[in-house]
């Protein structure tokens, strides 16, 4: 039932990073939350909570008339007189020790601050400065360095400078207990969005190398800091945390200047560590992987996805069916359909598979075999009244191509 409010509009309104914002929207179905990327001109990559099954919802363009009307407001309460003292005319007489020393009280008490900071301008830090954050590194972390080669030590510093700063912003993340209840909204971490606005942003400004360093920092740290997070709360963190980071980098591919090699010999190296096997992350790995194994010419996709094979008992299970269709995937984008279609004929185990055979086999009209399949489906599905109308689907197409409908309706 939907809440009966009064009154409906923006109850919230941030910048939560340069020219991200983020709203809450008291609606007639709860509170909404909206996220957009706009200098109050222009919007993008917009989203909305909100039931509507319009896109854009109108409360995308409530959203982005507020925001325009408070950059107009901020830029008219900048804009005063000589003779009035404002926090800009402030700073700008402040000596950068002054400034510094200020800034330093504030973030020592306010994480979100420190965040924001960390997220804006630790890519400006000279990162030959480093070494004594290298030094002590986790194990974790050592063995991150042995996956890297020695020759791009500057991008390895700044790699786990990203390492560093995003997981010290994870850990200052706290849900409370009511967070994690039935009727809680998805919880978001800013601090994590802010370092992918910030990937974002370098991926749109052709610096991809920085994209890359940022989006394979989240990726590790967020998969080792959810894993020690309670079910309870982990089930209710938005699934973009897994899926944004591959997003950005799959866009990467689709442009140029990105370093596919070492894209690939990293996707190899991370995909096989067991932090992501129950997240979401895997299937953006997988997809990931493919894509570079196609583009660098490499058969390892495969290899892995044999190897995984072996590993699973039952060769009609749900897993084994996921992994055989990531094989045909791989070699129907990579051009060899004939190869995809003998994993399909090689696992006939596999329902899903049976069907694509058989609607094969009916574009080829061969409708013997076709019905030889289809008979087996439904004699299969008899009590399975929501796979059975699929194999029934199936057959009707036979009739229409044999002109045998008044045969099929007696059946």
């Amino acid at each position: 039932m939907p809440n009966n409010h009064s009154k409906t509009g923006i109850i919230e309104l941030e910048e939560i990073s340069p020219k991200v914002w983020k709203a809450k929207y008291q609606g007639n179905y709860g509170v909404y939350e909206i996220k957009m990327r706009t200098d109050g001109k222009k919007a993008h990559d917009y989203s909305c909570t909100c039931p509507s099954d319009y896109y854009p919802c109108k409360h995308i363009s409530m959203v982005k008339e507020a925001i325009e009307h408070r950059i107009a407001e901020n830029k008219k309460n900048n804009n005063h007189s000589d003779n009035e003292i404002n926090v800009a005319g402030i700073l700008k007489n402040l000596s950068q020790e002054e400034l510094c020393d200020f800034i330093a009280v504030l973030v020592r008490n306010n994480l979100g601050l420190r965040n924001i900071i960390m997220s804006e301008f630790a890519h400006k830090v000279n990162h030959t400065s480093n070494h004594d954050a290298v030094n002590h590194t986790s194990n974790h972390e050592v063995n991150y360095t042995s996956n890297h080669t020695v020759s791009d030590t500057s991008n390895h510093r700044e790699t786990i400078d990203y390492s560093l700063k995003i997981r010290e912003a994870l850990e200052s993340v706290q849900f409370e207990y009511e967070d994690s209840g039935d009727d809680a909204d998805y919880l978001e971490i800013d601090a994590l969005d802010r370092w992918l606005d910030k990937a974002q942003n370098y991926a749109d400004q052709n610096n991809p190398d920085e994209a890359v360093l940022i989006c394979k920092a989240c990726i590790e740290e967020y998969a080792s800091w959810n894993e020690k997070q309670d079910s309870a709360v982990n089930d209710r963190i938005d699934v973009s945390y897994q899926e944004r980071p591959f997003q950005i980098l799959n866009k990467i591919l689709s442009g140029q200047g990105a370093d596919y090699k070492a894209l690939f010999a990293y996707c190899r190296s991370e995909i096989v560590k067991s932090k992501y096997k129950k997240t979401g992350m895997y299937s953006g790995f997988s997809e990931l992987f493919m894509k570079l194994s196609i583009k660098v010419d490499s058969n390892d996709f495969i290899i892995l996805q044999d190897k995984l094979l072996q590993e699973v008992k039952d060769k009609s299970s749900w897993e084994a069916e996921t992994i055989l269709q990531r094989k045909i995937d791989f070699y129907r984008n990579n051009q060899q359909p004939d190869r995809a279609w003998a994993v399909i004929q090689g696992n006939l185990q596999i329902e899903s598979f049976r069907k694509e055979l058989a609607e094969q086999l009916i574009k080829e009209n061969k409708l013997q075999e076709a019905k030889e399949l289809i008979s087996f489906g439904i004699s299969e599905n008899k009590n399975n009244s929501r796979n059975i109308a699929g194999w029934y689907e199936l057959k009707l197409q036979v009739a229409l191509k044999e002109n045998n409908i008044s045969n099929f309706r007696e059946q």
